[in-house]
C-alpha cells in the first residue's frame, strides 16, 4: 500500500473559484462541441468517453494542462495531482455524455412529454418538474434567452435525482471503502492507467515504454479523428471503409462469417479499449473470452434447432440489441444469454459481495457502536457511525424523491433496492476489476424490477408513477453519467486515487462533494441556457415518450417465465463461481468474467475482441518476464496509450471549436 503523505491544507476559496469556472466553461465547450456531429461529441468532448471502457476525460486533461508549469519546474505534489484528478473525474461525470445525459437532462425530458401523444401526456404532465408547454417551443428555433423561472422545477429535479443517489451510492461506498481497496485490492484500471500518467506529469519522469505508448496513442487516435473529419484524408486504418463507430463499434453481420454464424455479430477497433483491457486481471480476460465463444457455438447450435428466423437479414447490431428479442442470441430464447448476467447474476453478485464481507460489516457495525479500536476507523473519511447514517439519508432521500415523482411505495421502494444499491454496487466493483460498464444500457434490460409488479405490460392507462420509476431505470443507467450508479463508481475510483496518491480518503472525499455540489447545478443550467442559444443546431428527440424508454421499448421482451428461468440459471452460476474462486485459487473461471462478458455494454461494442486480445497480450507478458515486465513495461505502455488519447481529446476539442467558428 502506498504510505500516507502529509495532508496539504487546501486554498478552499481558490479551488471553489476554480471548480465553478471549469464547470461553467466545460459544459458550454461539451455544448458546442456537439454541434459537430454526436459522435464526435461522444468522444473528443470533456464528459465521460467512449464505451464500454467510459473514460472520464477531465481526470486526465487537468494533469495534462499542468504539463507546462510542471515543465517549467514548478512541483506538482501528489496531492494536488490526485486533487485535480478528483475535480476533472467528478466534473467529467456531471458534465455527461453529449449523446445521452447532455441532452436528455433536462432539456430532452422536458421536450418529449409535449411530444406524447394524449394518453401519456395527460398524467406526465401533472409531474411537478414539467415545465410549461410554451417555455420548451420557445427554445427550438434557438436564440432567446430561456425563461428560468419556468424551467427551475426542471433543473431542481434533475438536481435532486443525482443528489439522492449521490448521497446513497456513495454512503455505500464510503462502508466499503475498506474491504474493497485494503483489503481485496480491487485494482480500479483506469485509476492505475490515468493516474500512472498524472504522476508522470508531477515527477516529470515518463521512461521510454510510456513515452512509446502516448506515441501510439497520439498517432493512432490522430489518424481515426482526421479520417472522420476530411472525407479525402486516407483512410489508413479503415476506419471509414469498415463503418466503425468513434467508440469503435464494427458490425460485422452482414457478410461472411456474419452470414454463416448467428452471433458473429460486433467485434471493436478503438485503441484505447485494447489498452484498458490489457489491465484488467488475467482470469477475469480469460472467463470472458472462453465464454462468449461458448455463446458463438450454443448459439449456432440453436439455430440448428430452429431458433432465429431470418436473422440473415438482420444486422449485427440489431442482432446484439436494436431489433426484436427473437432473432438476438443474446436476449432471446433459448439462451437468454445477457438476461442471466444482468438480472439474477447480477443479483447473485451483490449478495456474494455482501456474504464475503460478512464478518468486516460485523466490524463496522461494532465500530458503529463505539465497541472495536479507534485503529479500525483511522483511515475513514468519517466513524462508522456517521456513515450508516449517511446511508440511511440516502435511502430516504432515494424513496422520498420517488414518492414526489407520483411513485407508488412498491414503485419507489425497488428504485431504492435495486437502483440505489444493487445497481450501485455491482457497478462500482465491476469497473473496479475491469474499467468496463456492467448495469448500463437502457435497452432490453435496465428497468426489469419493474416487471416484477407489471409483467411485461405498463399500466393501461400510463400512470407518471410508473413513467418516473422506468425512467429512471432506463435513462438513469444508459450510461456512465446517467446518475444511478454513477456516483458509486466515482467515489470508489476517487477513494483508489487517494490510495496510489497516498492521500487521506477523508481529503479525498472532501473534494468529490464540493465538485459534485458546484458541477450538478451548473451543468443544469448551462444544458438549458445553451439549447436557448442554438436551439434545434443542437440535437432534439421530437419523438414522445411513448416511442421510447420506458415507452413501447418496455413491451418488447421475452415472457417473464424466460426472463426468470435465466436470472435463476445465472444466480445460480454466479454464486457457485463465487465459492469455487474464494474455496480454490486455481480455478479458472471468475463471477466476474461471467458477468461482463454478457453485459449490455460489451455485447454492443464487441468487446469481446478486446479481452481476448488483452488476454493473448498479458498472457504472453507474464511469460516472457512475470510480473516485473508487466508492471515496469506492460503497465506504462498501456497507460501512455491512454494518455495519448487524452492528448488527441485537447486536439479535438480544439478542432471542434474551430470547426464552430469556422466550420471545414
Amino acid at each position: 500500500m502506498t504510505q500516507e503523505v502529509k495532508v496539504e491544507k487546501a486554498n478552499w476559496p481558490l479551488w471553489i473559484i476554480g471548480i465553478f469556472v471549469l464547470n461553467l466553461v466545460a459544459n458550454m465547450i461539451s455544448g458546442t462541441i456537439g454541434l459537430s456531429g454526436q459522435f464526435f461529441g461522444c468522444i473528443y468532448g470533456l464528459g465521460p468517453v467512449s464505451i464500454p471502457f467510459t473514460m472520464p476525460a477531465l481526470a486526465l486533461v487537468l494533469p495534462i494542462l499542468a504539463l507546462p508549469a510542471s515543465l517549467l519546474g514548478v512541483k506538482l505534489s501528489k496531492t494536488t495531482l490526485a486533487r485535480l484528478y478528483v475535480v476533472g473525474l467528478v466534473s467529467s461525470m456531471a458534465i455527461g455524455n453529449f449523446n445521452d445525459a447532455w441532452m436528455s437532462w433536462p432539456v430532452g425530458s422536458a421536450n418529449r412529454v409535449w411530444a406524447s401523444q394524449a394518453d401519456w401526456l395527460a398524467p406526465l404532465s401533472t409531474l411537478w418538474w414539467v415545465p410549461p408547454r410554451e417555455a420548451v417551443v420557445v427554445l427550438r428555433p434557438g436564440g432567446v434567452t430561456p425563461d428560468f423561472g419556468a424551467w427551475m422545477p426542471a433543473i431542481m429535479y434533475c438536481i435532486f435525482f443525482q443528489g439522492s443517489f449521490f448521497i446513497l451510492s456513495s454512503g455505500l461506498m464510503l462502508l466499503f471503502r475498506r474491504r474493497w481497496l485494503e483489503v481485496e485490492r480491487v485494482p480500479y484500471p483506469f485509476a492505475i492507467a490515468m493516474w500512472e500518467g498524472a504522476n508522470r506529469v508531477g515527477e516529470r519522469k515518463f521512461g521510454w515504454p510510456f513515452i512509446i505508448g502516448t506515441i501510439i496513442g497520439i498517432i493512432l487516435n490522430v489518424q481515426i479523428m482526421l479520417a472522420w473529419l476530411f472525407p479525402w484524408w486516407p483512410d489508413l486504418l479503415g476506419w471509414r471503409t469498415l463503418g466503425t463507430s468513434p467508440n469503435g463499434c464494427v458490425d460485422v453481420g452482414n457478410a461472411g462469417i456474419g452470414q454463416i454464424m448467428v452471433a458473429w455479430m460486433r467485434i471493436n477497433a478503438q485503441p484505447i479499449n485494447y489498452a484498458m483491457a490489457y489491465l484488467i486481471p488475467l482470469n477475469v480476460l480469460f472467463t470472458a473470452w472462453v465464454l462468449w465463444i461458448a455463446m458463438i457455438i450454443l448459439a449456432q447450435i440453436a439455430y440448428a434447432m430452429g431458433y432465429y428466423t431470418g436473422w440473415q437479414s438482420i444486422s449485427g447490431s440489431g442482432r446484439v440489441l436494436c431489433c426484436g428479442y427473437e432473432t438476438s442470441p443474446t436476449w432471446g430464447p433459448p439462451l437468454y444469454w445477457s438476461w442471466m448476467s444482468v438480472t439474477g447474476g447480477m443479483l447473485a453478485f451483490v449478495i456474494m459481495l455482501g456474504w464475503h464481507s460478512r464478518a468486516y460489516l460485523a466490524e463496522t457495525i461494532k465500530a458503529a457502536q463505539g465497541k472495536a479500536g479507534p485503529e479500525v476507523e483511522a483511515r475513514e473519511p468519517f466513524n462508522y457511525k456517521t456513515i450508516y447514517m449517511i446511508i440511511g439519508l440516502g435511502i430516504v432521500a432515494v424513496f422520498g424523491f420517488m414518492l414526489s415523482l407520483q411513485a407508488t411505495a412498491a414503485e419507489a421502494l425497488l428504485v431504492v433496492v435495486f437502483g440505489g444499491i444493487i445497481y450501485a454496487m455491482a457497478e462500482a466493483y465491476m469497473r473496479g476489476m475491469t474499467g468496463a460498464a456492467f448495469a448500463q444500457e437502457r435497452s432490453k434490460w435496465s428497468h426489469w424490477p419493474m416487471r416484477l409488479l407489471y409483467g411485461n405490460t405498463g399500466p393501461v392507462p400510463m400512470t407518471a408513477g410508473f413513467f418516473s420509476s422506468a425512467l429512471i431505470f432506463a435513462r438513469g443507467n444508459n450510461t456512465a453519467s446517467g446518475g444511478v450508479s454513477t456516483w458509486a463508481e466515482v467515489s470508489m475510483h476517487s477513494f483508489r486515487v487517494g490510495d496510489l496518491s497516498g492521500v487521506h480518503a477523508r481529503e479525498i472525499y472532501k473534494f468529490v462533494a464540493l465538485t459534485f455540489i458546484i458541477a450538478i447545478p451548473i451543468t443544469m443550467f448551462v444544458r438549458v441556457w445553451w439549447y436557448g442559444l442554438l436551439g434545434n443546431r443542437l440535437p432534439w428527440c421530437t419523438s414522445g415518450w411513448e416511442c421510447g424508454d420506458p415507452g413501447s421499448s418496455y413491451n418488447r421482451a421475452p415472457d417473464l417465465a424466460g426472463i426468470g428461468m435465466a436470472g435463476t440459471v445465472g444466480f445460480i452460476i454466479v454464486v457457485a463461481l463465487s465459492l469455487l474462486t474464494a474455496r480454490y485459487t486455481w480455478f479458472p473461471l471468475t463471477p466476474v468474467g461471467f458477468l461482463i462478458q454478457g453485459a449490455a455494454r460489451e455485447i454492443w461494442t464487441g468487446a469481446w475482441t478486446c479481452f481476448l486480445a488483452a488476454w493473448v497480450l498479458k498472457y504472453i507478458t507474464l511469460r516472457v518476464g512475470g510480473s516485473k515486465l508487466y508492471s515496469e513495461k506492460g503497465v506504462p505502455l498501456a497507460s501512455g496509450v491512454i494518455f495519448g488519447f487524452a492528448i488527441v481529446i485537447i486536439i479535438g476539442v480544439i478542432m471542434g471549436l474551430i470547426r464552430y467558428f469556422i466550420p471545414y
